[in-house]
């Protein structure tokens, strides 16, 4: 409320009527005081809606506290907009609105102004521009990336309509390199938005062939013309040329002489045949059963020998000519060999087979057994059980027995108990003797 001496006048009347409804109060007579009415902003007061029971409460307020026209309601502040509700007397005082319609920006009243900050970054918004995509804040702006349009097609012009969003195709890229998905066709390029390739030429130079490309694999294929088709084999030495399965040929002059190591053939310009020798080691047959490896040596057959060798020093080996299997015979009787065996040796083939006398082995003792050690062949003696009888080559000596391989024995006992007799055992035949002392001893 302005400061004027009726303002003042006007709050000294409501003061009274104050004090008068308080002295009402006191005397048990309904009073607004305290309950209906409320200060806000300067001296801009409006009625508690809560008293319109109380008679007349609320028209005294509005008489001290209403308004009558927007300028009553200035509360100050710029960032508000003050207005009048003549008929409630009440003033309306609500925030000045800063939206600038846009979703990329806090919005904001300061002084009086809108201000319009950058914000909402990575929130959904929309540039505007039907050819972006995924539209979104940053830095205060609606940015959106550019739709792609590509239908995979290089022959056509991909864009985007401005109007619609859609995608178009036109015909362009003339001349870049395309596939058109035919195997058979090369060099593709684009012409008037499509692929279009050269046809592969596939000729063999053949004339008995008709020629085609693999429709699955691009690869020439060749399949034999009719037989009986006249042709021309490029060789003046045949005649009556024609296709026979795919190939151009002439019944001509036979110049085969039978012989594997020489290169038959017939003379285009004399027609007389032709014999060169054959390559080195081209293979051939000398028609010898008893020859192997048989190879060409400039216009001749040559074979190894076969070797016929059973390695057995008692056969004779040799090759029969008529089967080409290899054949033995014994070798002559007495002829040096070797029958493996270290205990034979002296070993000769007898009959074929080689023979030999086995070692003597006999160290001369009773009481060893003597063998010969066939690895080695050297001479082995073991000795016999202790115990066992044998013979010592004493006959003055009696119980021989061999004890750790040699053969002991007792001396035999001469002794007749005479003193006057010399007793001796006869080492011929073992037989005591006793001869008497000389007389006297």
């Amino acid at each position: 409320i302005a400061d004027t001496d009726a303002t003042a006048d006007a709050i000294a009347d409501a003061i009274a009527d104050t004090t008068t409804d308080a002295t009402a109060d006191a005397a048990g007579d309904p009073s607004c005081k305290d309950q209906c009415g409320s200060f806000i902003s300067g001296a801009t007061c409006q009625c508690d809606p809560g008293c319109s029971a109380k008679g007349d409460c609320c028209a005294d307020w509005k008489a001290l506290c209403g308004c009558a026209k927007n300028a009553d309601c200035d509360d100050g502040d710029g960032c508000t907009i003050d207005t009048c509700d003549a008929g409630a007397a009440v003033c309306n005082n609500l925030a000045k609105p800063c939206d600038d319609g846009k979703p990329c920006t806090v919005d904001s009243c300061s002084a009086g102004a809108c201000v319009a900050k950058a914000g909402n970054d990575g929130a959904i918004c929309s540039d505007g521009d039907a050819c972006t995509v995924s539209d979104a804040c940053s830095g205060g702006i609606c940015n959106g990336a550019g739709k792609k349009c590509d239908d995979g097609d290089p022959c056509t012009a991909d864009s985007c309509s401005a109007a619609t969003g859609a995608c178009t195709a036109k015909p362009g890229n003339d001349g870049a390199v395309c596939d058109d998905g035919q195997a058979c066709t090369s060099s593709d390029l684009c012409k008037a938005g499509g692929c279009k390739g050269v046809a592969k030429v596939c000729d063999d130079g053949n004339v008995c062939t008709i020629d085609g490309c693999s429709a699955n694999t691009g690869a020439c294929i060749a399949a034999a013309d009719v037989d009986g088709k006249a042709c021309d084999d490029g060789n003046s030495c045949t005649a009556n040329d024609a296709c026979a399965a795919g190939k151009c040929t002439g019944a001509g002059k036979d110049c085969d002489d039978g012989n594997p190591c020489t290169v038959d053939g017939c003379d285009a310009k004399t027609q007389d045949c032709t014999h060169g020798p054959a390559q080195d080691g081209a293979k051939c047959t000398d028609f010898n059963p008893c020859t192997e490896l048989d190879a060409c040596k400039g216009d001749v057959c040559v074979g190894s020998a076969k070797i016929c060798d059973d390695k057995d020093a008692c056969t004779a080996d040799s090759c029969d000519k008529q089967t080409g299997g290899c054949v033995t015979s014994a070798s002559k009787d007495g002829t040096p060999c070797d029958d493996g065996d270290l205990c034979t040796p002296t070993t000769t083939c007898s009959a074929g087979a080689c023979k030999g006398t086995t070692k003597t082995c006999d160290d001369g003792k009773p009481c060893t057994k003597d063998a010969c050690d066939v690895k080695t062949g050297a001479c082995v003696a073991s000795a016999l059980l202790d115990g066992a009888p044998c013979n010592d080559g004493d006959a003055c000596s009696t119980g021989d027995a061999c004890n750790k391989g040699d053969c002991a024995a007792t001396p035999k006992a001469c002794n007749d108990g005479n003193p006057c007799t010399n007793d001796s055992c006869n080492k011929a035949n073992g037989a005591c003797v006793h001869s008497a002392t000389q007389e006297g001893s």
